[in-house]
């Protein structure tokens, strides 16, 4: 603890120094835990869903598929959209699953 006089001596002020872990209650503890996976449960679908179209190829469907709704397409958007779907959902079911296998990876590495 240091204290501290003006000159005038009409004023006293205390100022306290904390020093190592009593300086904060609220810190965090630091653990050796391994997390090595993308998504939660919560946060699966719409991240899954946003990596897709960092892919050239589906953002390159996506703009096919929505030309398939112009008058001028000699394709019907329902082909075209529903082929589409099916293989963003197929390709977010296999990020999901390697996922879950990387948590289980963690999850065994961190019971060591």
């Amino acid at each position: 603890m240091i204290e501290s006089e003006s000159e005038a001596g009409e004023q006293l002020e205390k100022i306290t120094i904390n020093f190592g872990a009593d300086a904060s209650n609220n810190h965090r503890k630091v653990t050796n835990k391994v997390s090595t996976t993308k998504y939660t449960i919560i946060t699966w679908a719409p991240f899954s869903l946003l990596f897709q179209f960092k892919r050239v190829a589906n953002v390159y469907f996506l703009w096919i598929s929505i030309l398939t709704f112009m008058p001028f397409s000699p394709k019907t958007p329902g082909s075209m959209i529903g082929t589409f779907a099916m293989v963003l959902f197929f390709t977010m079911l296999k990020e999901a699953y390697e996922d879950f296998q990387r948590y289980r990876s963690d999850r065994e590495m961190n019971q060591r």
